[in-house]
């Protein structure tokens, strides 16, 4: 354990909180581990080890878990915005079902929400000029250069659970977020 903790970038003395920040996509697996925290409000003050621990999970598992989490880390440093597989796929299925398979997804950043600023999706069938077109698989993505400001350094997942499903933007640009988390400043 000693040697691979130290290579890890999601560690048991993270918050819930920072995992669920920094590696949106991290949280479909703390859900099928049972590691409901990843919405609750103090998610902030509780380590994965504590909240893992705290719903009575073996050693063994969240050691688990934890080798889970690590290897569905997607970086992204130096980019605009990264678009994981799960997000592709699913804006794939919605230009397929609305029959715009020749057109990409817009992502802005406007002003709205309840704290401030808030993403906005749509289709365009051409990028605006000044876009950035961002490729990722099969798909197109436009940011205009304004909201490319907001969004460097982003990423950009699909999430489905019971309680909720749509896409995720995880910002490290933002220095709060709303409860809801489509919103942010």
């Amino acid at each position: 354990m000693e040697t691979s903790q130290t290579q890890q970038k999601i560690t048991g003395e993270m918050t819930i909180g920072e995992v669920v920040k920094l590696y949106p996509q991290c949280i479909e697996i703390m859900l099928s581990y049972g590691l409901h925290c990843v919405g609750c409000g103090a998610n902030t003050m509780e380590t994965l080890y504590e909240g893992s621990a705290g719903h009575g999970m073996p050693d063994e598992i969240f050691q688990e878990m934890i080798t889970e989490l690590n290897g569905a880390i997607v970086e992204t440093q130096g980019q605009t915005l990264t678009i994981t597989e799960k997000a592709v796929n699913k804006i794939k299925e919605l230009l397929s079902k609305n029959h715009k398979e020749m057109y990409g997804l817009r992502i802005q950043v406007v002003k709205g929400g309840c704290a401030g600023k808030e993403y906005k999706f749509s289709f365009e069938e051409h990028p605006k000029e000044g876009d950035e077109v961002i490729v990722s698989g099969d798909v197109k993505v436009f940011v205009d250069s304004e909201s490319g400001k907001s969004l460097h350094g982003s990423l950009v997942d699909y999430l489905e659970s019971l309680e909720e499903s749509g896409f995720r933007v995880s910002n490290p640009n933002s220095s709060h977020s709303c409860g809801c988390g489509k919103s942010f400043t």
